[in-house]
């Protein structure tokens, strides 16, 4: 990120908290908004912290962003306060240092990835924080002080990717739809409790923009980020209906709170032509649209590897000649009709060279399978080297398939199908 160097003659937090001490919230804000921009952040905020984040639809992909590894602070690494904020200064900050802020599922994926876990202690029977008081600086000291102690008692380091213990105020959809008082919303998610029985906030608008407590956090993710192993923007992939979906439960157009500037440099990638998620074939993970016998032989597949302690599931099987036409253009921008940027996942056309998807191009006939491993019910995408794949392989061979792992100038491991 675009972060200014912290000068010599930088305030601490815990100065910093009481030269604004009985200030307007507007005059904290600023002081907030300029006390960051100016570099007094720690040191420790510094060095990003990768997070990984997978897709397989409409097509599978792989991003890898850079978070910080917590909440924005004022301060250096010996004397700092983790310093909420109203929604206006996280995104002016945000922008003047390159950065976004997160999505509801990027502060899960945090969550599932960070090694140090805290959760989000309450304000109640703390005298500095009780309910009138959420938004004073006594309550930031105070609670300052329950993460300083929780973070000791899991011995959690200072720069280690740390999560649980404030809510996020996060992107989404809605910050651009006003809220019946006529005021713009702060939606917030996160939070966990003791238990990691899961977030206390869900991402409803349930507060306006002037909303600030001491339970907000602002993390910060860097726009620079890495798609498929390639330079990407996240702003762009956001408000790309291909890929939003790695980031985002939907797309968002408008990647910021009101205010913020638009994404730059751009992908140049056109939303409006004609492979934009709109007209992306959609995946067919009927059973029923492949032939009888390699249907049973499928299932033979899955049912072995559910009863071993590694259940599968079928994710795409047959295709349109359309939806292999679509495949076929990733990674070929100057493909017709469906050529974009991105990696190469096929190397059948659809029209010239068929896929064993496609069958003869009707439903009924498809004699090949896109299956994924799955944990708790959720499908997810392991490592290409994780011995799930061999399994599901062997369980493949075992039943008379091909199994693509096996291939040797292409190997697609989720793929299967019948040797005919």
């Amino acid at each position: 990120m675009q972060i200014p160097e912290r000068r010599p003659d930088a305030i601490s937090g815990s100065e910093f908290l009481r030269r604004t001490e009985g200030l307007a919230d507007a005059d904290r804000e600023r002081r907030i908004v300029d006390e960051i921009t100016s570099g007094n952040i720690p040191e420790f905020l510094r060095y990003l912290i990768d997070v990984h984040l997978s897709m397989i639809a409409p097509a599978q992909h792989e991003a890898t962003i850079r978070v910080m590894p917590d909440y924005l602070a004022v301060g250096d690494n010996t004397d700092f306060v983790l310093i909420p904020m109203k929604v206006a200064s996280a995104q002016r900050v945000a922008d003047a240092f390159d950065a976004a802020l997160p999505t509801e599922k990027i502060v899960r994926a945090i969550w599932n990835q960070a090694p140090a876990r805290l959760w989000l202690a309450g304000q109640y029977g703390k005298a500095d924080c009780v309910e009138a008081r959420m938004r004073s600086n006594a309550c930031y000291r105070q609670y300052n002080d329950v993460v300083a102690t929780e973070r000791r008692s899991i011995g959690g380091a200072l720069g280690v990717l740390t999560a649980g213990h404030k809510k996020d105020v996060i992107l989404s959809p809605r910050v651009h739809q006003r809220l019946s008082s006529g005021k713009l919303p702060t939606i917030i998610f996160g939070g966990w409790a003791r238990d990691g029985s899961g977030p206390i906030q869900g991402s409803d608008p349930a507060h306006d923009e002037d909303w600030v407590d001491y339970s907000h956090g602002i993390r910060l993710v860097s726009l620079d980020v890495t798609l498929d192993g390639a330079p990407a923007r996240l702003d762009e992939l956001l408000s790309n209906p291909l890929y939003a979906g790695l980031l985002a439960a939907v797309t968002i157009a408008e990647p910021w709170y009101p205010g913020g500037r638009p994404p730059v440099p751009p992908l140049g990638i056109d939303p409006s032509a004609k492979w934009a998620a709109s007209v992306v074939p959609p995946i067919d993970a009927n059973p029923m649209h492949l032939t009888h016998t390699f249907r049973d032989k499928l299932n033979n597949v899955l049912g072995k590897l559910a009863a071993s302690g590694t259940p599968f599931q079928l994710v795409e099987g047959f295709r349109t000649t359309e939806r292999q036409q679509w495949l076929y253009g990733s990674g070929r921008p100057t493909a017709k009709p469906f050529g974009r940027p991105g990696p190469i996942v096929t190397e059948r056309d659809g029209v010239g060279a068929r896929s064993r998807h496609q069958g003869n191009g009707t439903p009924g006939s498809g004699t090949a399978a896109d299956c994924y491993p799955t944990k708790n019910g959720a499908v997810y995408i392991p490592n290409s080297t994780d011995p799930v794949w061999r399994a599901y392989a062997a369980a493949a061979r075992a039943e008379g398939l091909v199994a693509g792992l096996d291939w040797v100038n292409f190997p697609d491991a989720p793929h299967c199908e019948l040797d005919i």
